[in-house]
């Protein structure tokens, strides 16, 4: 058995409270707590590993406790830091839509199980500039940006908030269109806080899962977000109107993976290895990787041209000077003065530098396909 194999068969039998004797005396445990860190899901791992009562060595067990300690410790940090950031967008009349692993981590038997890097809300554009001020009141660092689709804040030393203006990028056009009309679907909680129906929900935690599968990959955590909240949602879920919106946005065929490959790894009749997108997802992590993004776009941007020389030619000069529609969206100012397009071209060079220096190490990896 394969350690991802194990990793995922472990998980399994800890989701459904199942003794498999395959999995008491595997003697690879370095292997699982590094893949656990890689896909950060470092406390569900160790509790499943406790839960089998499989041997760990003291020195690694003193490790892996201290990760899930900091990793609860963050938790905690942020579930007070969700009640604060509620009330302050309250009091400031600033309607917000809380966003992703917010309301995940309720589908999971207990929250430490679920890690989140950060918290992410949806404000109205028109609020950008009164949410960073709230932000900074509250003792945040960081602020707006270029015009694109998030901000980013900090506060020492757990949290990280994205304040989202759009859902997705410009880029992504059919995905960034769709949801220029999210805030008809979602509903008042209270005050100024909003939320989407479970229907819609659902919809938009697929459509997440998929951007970062499509662009740079990502990791077993995304399937087990739908395993939970599949086992806790899914007699509430109108797959009818769901399978709508996924035709809609182009994904019904990615969907429909994604759902086959949640029942493949945690369903009763488990298939762990071979399939495309979950042998990718093993191999990925989290957060996917550089090289997977980098072949994305490249992949995308050189569509149709011949010869492996000018396809990459044609897609750095791409990647270094975005059309006109894109940098409209990110630079605002070139709607009233597109003459300067040069200098906004510029600016987003200087200030992706270190992304430049990453893609031009990346494309010579590429494969033509």
């Amino acid at each position: 058995m394969t350690s991802a194999e194990f990793m995922i068969t472990l998980l399994r039998c800890f989701f459904k409270n199942e003794i498999n004797d395959n999995i008491s005396d595997f003697d690879r445990m370095k292997d699982i707590f590094d893949l656990s860190r890689t896909h950060k899901i470092e406390n569900i791992t160790l509790a499943a590993v406790e839960k089998a009562g499989i041997p760990i060595d003291g020195e690694m067990l003193s490790r892996w406790r201290r990760v899930c300690e900091a990793n609860t410790a963050q938790m905690v940090f942020q579930e007070l830091e969700k009640e604060r950031l509620a009330e302050a967008f309250n009091e400031a009349k600033i309607d917000f839509l809380p966003l992703k692993g917010w309301y995940l981590r309720d589908t999971y038997p207990k929250k430490e199980y679920r890690f989140m890097s950060d918290l992410d809300i949806l404000v109205h554009r028109s609020d950008r500039e009164a949410a960073s001020v709230l932000m900074k009141q509250l003792g945040y660092s960081g602020g707006m940006g270029n015009f694109g689709k998030d901000d980013s804040y900090n506060l020492p030393p757990f949290i990280h908030v994205e304040i989202h203006l759009d859902l997705f990028s410009i880029e992504q056009e059919t995905w960034h269109n769709y949801y220029q009309s999210v805030w008809d679907k979602a509903i008042l909680v209270s005050g100024c806080e909003y939320k989407l129906n479970l229907n819609d929900s659902f919809v938009h935690i697929m459509m997440n899962y998929l951007k970062d599968y499509t662009l740079k990959g990502t990791g077993i955590r995304s399937v087990i977000d739908f395993y939970f909240f599949l086992k806790k949602y899914r007699s509430e879920l109108d797959f009818d109107y769901i399978n709508e919106q996924f035709k809609t946005l182009g994904v019904y065929e990615l969907a429909g993976e994604t759902l086959q490959l949640v029942e493949d790894w945690f369903g009763d009749d488990p298939k762990i290895l071979g399939s495309e997108m979950g042998d990718r997802l093993l191999g990925s992590g989290i957060y996917g990787t550089s090289k997977e993004l980098v072949q994305h776009r490249y992949d995308e941007l050189s569509a149709g041209v011949k010869g492996k020389t000018l396809k990459k030619i044609v897609y750095l000069m791409k990647r270094a000077f975005p059309n006109m529609k894109i940098m409209k969206y990110k630079y605002p100012v070139l709607n009233k003065a597109p003459f300067l397009l040069p200098v906004c071209w510029c600016m987003r060079l200087v200030r992706n530098s270190d992304r430049a220096e990453m893609e031009i190490k990346n494309i010579k990896k590429v494969k033509n396909r």
